[in-house]
């Protein structure tokens, strides 16, 4: 039988992308402000380009930032504490995606 480990109790990526987009089983059910939404997909692209490695960590820490900003901007008021979280979120597990692919050997 497989033990649970720390990383296995922690949110997919994927899952906090949706809560973004405001869909699935992380959905509030309240519209975000208009242009939210489609951040989702910069953060779509983003891991898909870590995962295929073809990122510096300088630029996915100058993205994370500028996706982060430009997310608020656009949600304004409209339910930010909900949006900050998710950020805040994508921001640790995007890293740890980072980290994970990218792992530096030292033979």
């Amino acid at each position: 039988m497989k033990k649970f480990n720390y990383d296995d109790l922690q949110p997919h990526v994927e899952m906090l992308v949706d809560a973004l987009e405001n869909r699935g089983a992380c959905a509030s059910g309240l519209p975000y402000a208009n242009g939210v939404k489609e951040q989702a997909e910069l953060y779509r692209t983003l891991l898909e380009n870590i995962r295929n490695k073809s990122m510096s960590f300088e630029t996915l820490l100058y993205d994370l930032q500028d996706y982060k900003s430009k997310t608020l901007d656009l949600s304004g008021n409209n339910q930010r504490y909900r949006i900050e979280s998710i950020l805040a979120a994508l921001d640790t597990y995007m890293i740890k995606e980072y980290n994970k692919h990218n792992q530096i050997r030292k033979d």
